[in-house]
């Protein structure tokens, strides 16, 4: 595998932050939002630059990313972008798309751009660091989000999916990783970018519809677009 799903992490938090801090300032001004999101660049780059052979930097940065994500929901919240996604492959590569209304199909000619509109209506783009080569070794999505989240996240003990027609449900034994009810109405945080974006790339589109929590486990229910 040579693919550093930890470095694409932090480059997506780099593009990520550059882009909030920028339409940030253009609709608001300076405000602490926009110093938010220039911390945010400022975390990416840190990850970026951490060698990714040291263990407990990498559980330390994931539960870090984690919380950055919790940020982005607040900011979504605002905006009132939240409640519904899709996870598309496009050429190997994997785009989470947020908005407020059910995303029932995206153009296979979208624009690469930070906020889309469909129907009038605003979507959020955001890049996963996950895509084809990462799980080109893996013939079922199971195996290869084992691989991510415990082999090299350190985030969980153990994982069991359950496939059955066009409805996904995955069981993250043990995730260190706490889960909020702001993460799971956008795309379940950590694990459910890696688990959506897994899925997208091996059975196509996907959306993650509702994320449970318990004492030894996070349940994330999804559905595949066939």
């Amino acid at each position: 595998m040579n693919i550093d799903v930890y470095k694409g992490f932090g480059l997506i938090l780099i593009v990520m932050g550059g882009v909030l801090a920028l339409y940030t300032y253009f609709i608001l001004g300076v405000n602490p939002l926009t110093a938010l999101w220039i911390g945010l660049m400022i975390t990416g780059a840190s990850i970026l630059l951490t060698p990714s052979q040291a263990p407990r930097r990498v559980r330390e940065i994931t539960v870090l990313i984690d919380k950055i994500l919790m940020n982005i929901t607040f900011f979504l919240e605002t905006l009132r972008i939240f409640g519904n996604n899709l996870f598309k492959s496009y050429d190997g590569n994997v785009y989470i798309f947020i908005s407020k209304n059910y995303i029932d199909k995206i153009p296979d000619d979208v624009e690469k751009n930070f906020i889309i509109y469909i129907d009038g209506e605003p979507v959020i783009r955001l890049v996963s660091p996950i895509n084809k080569d990462l799980v080109k070794d893996f013939a079922e999505p199971c195996p290869a989000i084992e691989y991510v989240l415990i082999e090299y996240l350190d985030s969980a003990d153990r994982i069991e999916c359950v496939e059955e027609d066009d409805r996904v449900v995955v069981r993250i034994i043990r995730p260190i990783l706490p889960s909020t009810s702001r993460l799971d109405k956008t795309i379940g945080g950590v694990y459910g970018v890696v688990t959506g974006s897994i899925y997208a790339l091996m059975r196509g589109e996907t959306s993650i519809n509702h994320v449970e929590t318990s004492l030894e486990a996070l349940t994330i229910y999804m559905r595949l677009k066939k």
